[in-house]
């Protein structure tokens, strides 16, 4: 076995060690864009990623009920997933937080469209991160977070890149080595 060959092993256990970390690792984000309409009226939009959704499954995300009220209902649809909007409840009714709740209608339920609701917010300045949950089809919670400003980053594909660029130098390192002396 040569030096070149062995090393080469051991880099590639280690691209591969990573990749797998990489993966166990991705748990749900909801990224979210805020727009101003009109007033106090203003709209979110959330793109839902890490998490392959199976009939049945939920993901739900909370709207204080002290900071908002007023959340669209119903809410634009989104191909493939069944939307329900609860309203915040505040005194004299129990505290309760408004929820934004999507379910998917099938395995694999699309998630290219953007989930929206537009809302009127209580608070001061710009609304911001609010948390979620996800549950299975039998509502037991599967993950849970806060939501993210901005767009999501598409990780995987940074992975095969990185993963990619190493396996080329790889390669031409080892070419070079091989080469004839001149």
């Amino acid at each position: 076995m040569s030096i070149v060959g062995a090393g080469f092993r051991r880099v590639a256990s280690l691209v591969a060690l990573c990749f797998l970390c990489c993966n166990a690792a991705s748990a749900t984000a909801i990224n979210f864009t805020v727009s101003n309409i009109a007033g106090n009226t203003w709209q979110y939009s959330y793109v839902v990623s890490g998490h392959t959704f199976l009939t049945d499954e939920t993901f739900e995300i909370l709207f204080d009920e002290n900071l908002y009220t007023n959340l669209q209902d119903p809410p634009p649809a989104v191909a493939g997933w069944m939307l329900l909007v609860f309203q915040p409840e505040v005194p004299p009714n129990p505290n309760l937080p408004g929820i934004y709740s999507a379910t998917a209608q099938s395995d694999g339920a699309p998630l290219g469209s953007p989930f929206v609701i537009q809302f009127e917010w209580l608070g001061i300045g710009t609304p911001g991160s609010q948390p979620f949950n996800v549950y299975d089809s039998s509502f037991n919670l599967i993950d849970s977070g806060q939501t993210v400003a901005g767009n999501p980053i598409p990780e995987p594909g940074s992975v095969v890149l990185l993963t990619s660029a190493l396996l080329a130098w790889m390669a031409v390192r080892r070419y070079r080595r091989g080469k004839p002396a001149v």
